[in-house]
């Protein structure tokens, strides 16, 4: 399932988070207005226990200042059901007002 043949709207691309949060993230896909962060996870990126553990420290950091966040990794990827979770987040405006 693509995200581009949805008829969700089209995120912001490796959007710099940075700015935003003061931390250092990076989003494969983020959804500025609405707060919502969308990550790809590949088994070639994540390549030690570090980086692993790194993604998962920035994530949290990027959730306890209001972001919603999705991962999915090339299996979950194919499904819809992640799709589905992002559509319900989309029309919820999850986020959407906040600040930080």
């Amino acid at each position: 399932c693509r995200l581009r043949d949805s008829v969700l709207p089209l995120p912001t691309i490796g959007q710099n988070m940075s700015r935003i949060c003061g931390v250092f993230v990076r989003p494969d896909f983020c959804w500025l207005d609405e707060r919502i962060a969308l990550f790809l996870d590949s088994f070639g990126f994540h390549v030690n226990r570090q980086q692993f553990d790194r993604d998962f420290q920035l994530r949290t950091a990027l959730q306890a200042r209001g972001w919603q966040v999705l991962a999915v990794n090339s299996s979950t990827v194919r499904q819809r059901a992640w799709l589905e979770v992002l559509a319900r987040y989309l029309e919820r405006g999850f986020g959407a007002g906040r600040s930080g």
